[in-house]
């Protein structure tokens, strides 16, 4: 399996590769001058659906430390600190997931040469799977007390 992970400018922005593996990801792309990479954040939730089926879903939803820099109008004024985003992972085979006690987890989305998503999870949930595709579900704003 060749993987092939980069960054590409957009628009005199510099968005990682992860997030344009992603469907549905405009929003996210706005949010950003430049979009973080996924080290050092936080996993909220992990969903494993039909997880004895021939082909599963993941439903992940992360904690980004960094807040956006463009922030929406309705968001401005009420002190957010911190995104929530809930990403949705088709078709996921093959499948290992190993846990431990950190809180902060690293993700990796690589794309392979026949079109799918590699993705590797490292830190708090060690998870390691391919999945045929990925849409952002919902991206939320919030108040972080530990920040």
């Amino acid at each position: 399996m060749v993987l092939k992970h980069t960054i590409l400018s957009v628009n005199k922005q510099e968005v990682n590769m992860w997030l344009e593996y992603l469907n549905n990801n405009i929003f996210l792309k706005r949010l950003y001058n430049t979009v973080p990479e996924l080290d050092n954040i936080e996993i909220s939730k992990f969903i494993i659906k039909d997880i004895f089926g021939p082909s599963r879903d993941i439903y992940i939803t992360i904690n980004l430390f960094k807040f956006c820099d463009n922030i929406p109008i309705k968001w401005d004024g009420k002190k957010y600190n911190s995104l929530s985003i809930e990403i949705y992972f088709c078709e996921v085979n093959p499948f290992s997931l190993i846990m431990d006690d950190s809180k902060k987890s690293n993700i990796k989305i690589e794309l392979t040469e026949d079109k799918k998503m590699h993705i590797t999870i490292k830190g708090g949930i060690n998870v390691e799977f391919v999945a045929e595709s990925a849409w952002i579900q919902s991206v939320s704003p919030y108040i972080d007390e530990r920040l």
